[in-house]
């Protein structure tokens, strides 16, 4: 789990601000000890949570671009060990 307390992403005074959040990720695996293979479910941003990962600004403008973070993720892996 992630936490965070708020950030300004930019220099400029308030284009681009966000305030504190959280984002819940997790990962279950089972080992198999024959054939060696190992099986995952992994999730990020299970929550799918709304937040900005960074921006940035044109202050002469007005202008702010704010890049958003990872949508929900959700996935398995697969793994193969070989001896």
């Amino acid at each position: 789990m992630i936490f965070t307390s708020g950030a300004q992403l930019t220099s400029a005074e308030t284009l681009l601000r966000q305030g504190g959040y959280g984002l819940l990720s997790g990962k279950i695996e089972l080992n198999l000890t024959d054939p060696d293979i190992s099986i995952a479910v992994v999730g990020r941003n299970l929550a799918d949570k709304d937040y900005l990962s960074g921006g940035g600004d044109l202050r002469s403008l007005g202008i702010a671009i704010g890049y958003p973070g990872e949508p929900r993720y959700l996935g398995v892996q697969v793994t193969k060990r070989w001896q």
